[in-house]
């Protein structure tokens, strides 16, 4: 069954009080736009505690992006993963059944009115060396959501991005009850609020390798504002409505002044993605790399994929990825130092594999849960 789908409009500005201001919040429940970022939380001794942002892509299909070193926090309370945290990154599949992991699902229902429900994430893919992590939850039947077409490009400098995500949490000493939540007795109103913020900036500059050893691995770029904290896992969002990036981390220490990092997604077009269904007894599990979602149409992008060039490394098992530089090359960096020295970043001259759309019968080449409710945004920039 093919997932009804419809589009919404969404203006940050509409709730910018101050023109000149370039952080500002989101009506913090009920907003169209809780229905793709949500706050994420871990479970520790029957209590639930925000542990940052994260948004959903792939309308209705459960597939949720968050920053790795949000899952780290998750991971750093189950002694099964020592090996992991020894290694301090995440790599392939993990699951999270002991663990806890859920994101805050708003169903806004007009008038301020929202019905909340907590998703759990069923496993988590780490792609090192990036700070992106793709997970999976099994979503209810009806659920609706939203998502915005990835883009693999690096962005421009001095293009406009706005950065969203969820911070100021405030909620009872040791975490929400998970038993309140479930009997429906906790008081959403009174013992728990967030911020839901937007972040208005300006691209100045991206890293092909990394940012700085130890502080945001992987292909990155830095916008010139703060982001507050729990809003890393969160959006980066073109001013043309399409996904660029995931907020990392702030970077005021390395610049004295005001910016922070986001993460790149072209790495993540092999990663392998996990999901699946139950229907009563019958499991049905499935594994794929996300190109291959892309090219279902089951995740939307751009079409910037066709100019992610894979080049391949001494190991037959390994790929190296690119992507096309901008036309303002001169703001491409390797890492920090380089962008500090002044040192472009390389460009590549070897033999690349691409990839190439191609139909996909006669069907429209997506995939649903069946009785979800999924919708594509539109992002006004007035």
């Amino acid at each position: 069954m093919i997932q009804p789908t419809r589009t919404v409009t969404l203006n940050f500005r509409d709730h910018r009080l101050d023109p000149s201001t370039r952080s500002w919040d989101l009506p913090p429940w009920g907003h169209d736009a809780s229905m793709m970022v949500m706050p994420m939380f871990v479970s520790v001794d029957e209590r639930m505690i925000p542990i940052g942002s994260a948004y959903s892509v792939g309308g209705g299909l459960g597939f949720v992006m968050s920053a790795s070193h949000n899952i780290m926090d998750a991971v750093s309370r189950e002694p099964r993963f020592d090996r992991v945290r020894t290694a301090g990154h995440l790599s392939g599949a993990i699951s999270l059944s002991s663990v806890g992991l859920s994101v805050l699902h708003q169903r806004p229902k007009g008038a301020g009115r929202v019905d909340l429900s907590f998703l759990p994430l069923k496993s988590i893919e780490g792609a090192p060396p990036t700070d992106i992590v793709i997970g999976f939850s099994e979503v209810p039947e009806g659920t609706p959501s939203l998502s915005i077409p990835l883009s693999f490009a690096i962005p421009d400098r001095g293009e406009t991005v706005w950065s969203l995500g969820y911070c100021d949490f405030k909620y009872p000493d040791g975490g929400i009850p998970i038993d309140a939540v479930r009997n429906g007795t906790f008081d959403w109103q009174n013992d728990y609020s967030h911020s839901f913020r937007v972040v208005e900036a300006t691209v100045e500059a991206a890293f092909t390798g990394r940012f700085a050893a130890g502080f945001v691995d992987g292909p990155c770029f830095v916008f010139d504002e703060t982001i507050a904290h729990g809003m890393s896992g969160g959006p980066v969002l073109s001013e043309t409505g399409l996904l660029v990036g995931l907020n990392s981390a702030g970077a005021e220490t390395f610049f004295e002044r005001p910016m922070s990092i986001a993460s790149m997604l072209y790495p993540l077009i092999l990663t392998n993605v996990r999901f699946g269904r139950t229907f009563g007894p019958l499991t049905m599990n499935a594994i794929r790399p996300l190109i291959g979602l892309i090219g279902q149409g089951i995740i939307r992008t751009d079409g910037s994929e066709e100019r992610i060039g894979i080049s391949d490394l001494n190991d037959p098992d390994a790929r190296a990825i690119h992507a096309m530089a901008p036309v303002d090359a001169d703001a491409i960096f390797e890492d920090f130092a380089a962008y500090r020295d002044g040192r472009r970043a390389p460009s590549v001259d070897t033999p690349m594999h691409h990839f190439v759309r191609r139909p996909v019968g006669a069907a429209d080449g997506t995939e649903s849960s069946e009785g979800s409710s999924a919708s594509g945004a539109n992002v006004k920039p007035d």
